[in-house]
């Protein structure tokens, strides 16, 4: 029973991993069931066992991502010290489902996926920060932040070349905790100093 088990699960990511290929060089609509199957060494019939079409493909792959996300998110919230916390999830979520999160935030059709994980982390972090119902001022102060983090991830998954994993999350750290006008204020002197 464990062997057929293990056989179906490798059967799935393999549609799952050559989905991904796939989508990182072209749109969902290009992408035709038998690529798929032929970039995963399966056959049509083993596909439609697993998913519905491609669209099943994307919606299992960002489903799961973003339980994952909020799972240890959330876990992390609930701890001494979440900022603190932030860049050991950070590194734990980007490490363990870094294709999956590549595909899903660096796509040209990343903004669907962004909308989707900023919906489901909101009423989360709602609650796990303790914020008011019902009060539009924390609403947008997380609408801000739960917006600024993504974006700021986003861009660095497209252009990773600009810093490592570690060095995005203390930066990350760094923006969370300490004001952002301070920071950028500090950017400012510094270049100012350096073109004297």
């Amino acid at each position: 029973m464990k062997k057929q088990q293990d056989t179906t699960n490798e059967t799935k990511n393999s549609f799952i991993v050559s989905f991904c290929k796939l989508y990182m060089k072209k749109p969902i609509e290009k992408i035709s069931i038998r690529e798929l199957t032929d970039t995963a060494g399966y056959n049509r019939t083993t596909f439609y066992n697993y998913f519905s079409d491609i669209y099943d493909v994307l919606d299992y792959i960002e489903n799961s991502s973003i339980r994952y996300v909020k799972k240890n998110i959330i876990i992390d919230m609930k701890k001494e010290n979440p900022s603190k916390q932030f860049i050991n999830t950070f590194l734990n979520i980007y490490e363990n489902w870094e294709s999956y999160i590549k595909v899903l935030l660096s796509n040209q059709n990343s903004a669907h996926f962004t909308d989707r994980l900023k919906k489901e982390l909101f009423n989360s972090c709602m609650d796990a920060f303790n914020l008011p119902k019902n009060n539009i001022r924390a609403e947008y102060i997380l609408d801000f932040y739960l917006s600024a983090i993504i974006s700021v991830i986003s861009r660095w998954i497209r252009n990773q070349s600009e810093m490592s994993s570690l060095e995005m999350a203390n930066l990350l750290e760094d923006m969370l905790t300490n004001n952002i006008f301070t920071k950028i204020d500090n950017y400012t002197k510094k270049e100012k100093t350096l073109s004297k």
